[in-house]
């Protein structure tokens, strides 16, 4: 294994199972979209009017205190097309983590959209936060207040906004 390229992509896979296995983690090249993009694109944090999703990377593992987390690259189609067609839409990330507390609500953080924010978003209202720089770029919507404020701790805020000043990660939500 001298030569990496998408002639030969098996020998980068296995190279980053090798890689990610070294932290403990699990990786696969293709898994199935978890269940969960329907809802977003309902709610739109993704768009794909076909509602066709594939994910074309997965890493399962533990991080920061222990807790668990999955990174999966999700890449959805404008249309549909045949399947040998490449997708052409949304492609980007999508990060859960765990939590040592447990929640019965949803709290959702998306872009900051100006006057258009909606007052509600699918049921969930605004959660006002007192940091205004965290304010100007993201809008926080919860079912329930007082579990989307205790997600929102300072230093949680300060980590998105800090993650956000990186052009990977430009246009966070």
């Amino acid at each position: 294994m001298t030569e990496f390229s998408t002639s030969a992509p098996q020998s980068l896979q296995s190279l980053r199972s090798e890689l990610y296995g070294l932290f403990g983690w699990q990786y696969r090249a293709k898994s199935v979209p978890p269940p969960v993009l329907p809802l977003l694109n309902a709610t739109g944090m993704l768009r794909s009017p076909s509602g066709l999703f594939r994910c074309n990377g997965h890493i399962v593992g533990k991080g920061y205190r222990d807790l668990s987390f999955d990174v999966l690259e999700i890449a959805s189609r404008e249309t549909e097309m045949p399947l040998s067609e490449p997708f052409a839409g949304f492609s980007g990330l999508l990060v859960s983590m765990a939590h040592y507390t447990g929640f019965l609500g949803r709290t959702v953080i998306v872009r900051d959209a100006g006057i258009l924010n909606p007052k509600t978003l699918q049921d969930m209202s605004r959660v006002r936060l007192v940091d205004a720089g965290f304010e100007s770029l993201f809008e926080v919507y919860a079912d329930d207040q007082v579990e989307g404020r205790s997600l929102m701790t300072p230093d949680f805020m300060q980590r998105l906004l800090d993650f956000d000043r990186l052009d990977l990660f430009k246009g966070l939500q």
